[in-house]
């Protein structure tokens, strides 16, 4: 019966070498599997214990078969003598092994296990990594270009004697322009100063009774009230023209301000619809429209009264 056990944990114990190979090479198969790869190191662990009863059970067996053979069969053949000495001899090298195989199973585990209440924890080997490197782009702020205009439009002084005030045109026009005070006492605003030699000396020849000449033009107001062709002094011709590029500097700067106006009455209009009395909030939204250009609207008026009545005088 002892011989029995003796070669049943033998046979256990060789089982568990095997055993504990094949789950050696599964467990590295296995890899980041957390799920699988625990469960194979509880088997494993359990595989390994079960291989030190079994050797356990082996020695003590083998020991004690020796010793009764020893005994009792003083007759037995050197041979057999000599395999149980060779087996009491060689348990010292299975005692050995066993120690390495649970020193390769410390050594071996790269994961945490759980087995019986005991978690094992492997730190794994660190590596170093190479950080990409990382290059700044310089960040370019652009700004917009402004366009600067180079003879913007100015508000030119007119002199008290060309009948004062302000008169809208362009930087440059404004610097070459003058108040051109003739022979006779009148005064005209022109946009040049050798207009206005040209200009006086005409009005010197016409005061001498030679200076008669007429010329046709064409004279448009804008509004209807004078508008058509016209025989006119030479002398007279500039300041007609003047007088009509007056009138549409102003329409542009009074129909500007009119759409505008009517533009924000529209819109306040529209918004009227959530208030309690619609119709006096319209009524307020329109309420300035005509006064907020009437400044505007009454310059082009007045232009349009000075050239009619320049057209009579220097037209006759």
């Amino acid at each position: 019966m002892k011989n029995k056990a003796r070669w049943i944990s033998l046979f256990c114990w060789i089982a568990s070498l095997v055993f504990f190979g094949i789950l050696l090479v599964w467990m590295n198969k296995v890899g980041d599997q957390k799920p699988l790869y625990q469960t194979l190191a509880n088997i494993w662990i359990f595989d390994i214990l079960f291989g030190i009863v079994s050797f356990v059970v082996l020695i003590v067996s083998s020991a004690n078969s020796g010793n009764k053979l020893a005994e009792k069969e003083k007759t037995v053949k050197k041979v057999e003598t000599q395999k149980v000495q060779n087996i009491q001899t060689f348990n010292p090298w299975f005692a050995l092994s066993m120690v390495l195989l649970v020193v390769l199973a410390y050594l071996v585990g790269t994961k945490n296990s759980t087995f019986l209440g005991f978690t094992t924890t492997a730190t794994p080997t660190p590596t170093s990594q190479i950080m990409p490197s990382v290059t700044q782009v310089p960040l370019v702020t652009t700004k917009p270009n402004t366009y600067i205009d180079p003879d913007p439009p100015v508000h030119c002084k007119v002199h008290e004697k060309c009948g004062g005030g302000t008169k809208p045109l362009k930087k440059s026009e404004c610097d070459n322009s003058i108040c051109c005070t003739y022979p006779d006492g009148t005064a005209k605003f022109l946009l040049s100063k050798s207009e206005c030699n040209s200009s006086s000396s005409d009005t010197t020849t016409n005061q001498n009774g030679s200076g008669t000449n007429k010329v046709l033009i064409n004279i448009d107001d804008g509004g209807g009230l004078t508008k058509g062709s016209f025989y006119c002094y030479s002398n007279a011709v500039n300041h007609l023209a003047d007088l009509q590029n007056q009138i549409r500097i102003y329409e542009v700067v009074a129909n500007s301000c009119n759409a505008l106006e009517q533009t924000k009455a529209t819109n306040c209009s529209s918004s009227c619809s959530t208030q309690p009395d619609i119709s006096g909030c319209v009524s307020a939204c329109w309420a300035n429209v005509a006064s907020n250009c009437n400044a505007d609207n009454t310059k082009v008026g007045d232009l349009r009264k000075q050239l009619y009545s320049d057209v009579h005088r220097d037209c006759p």
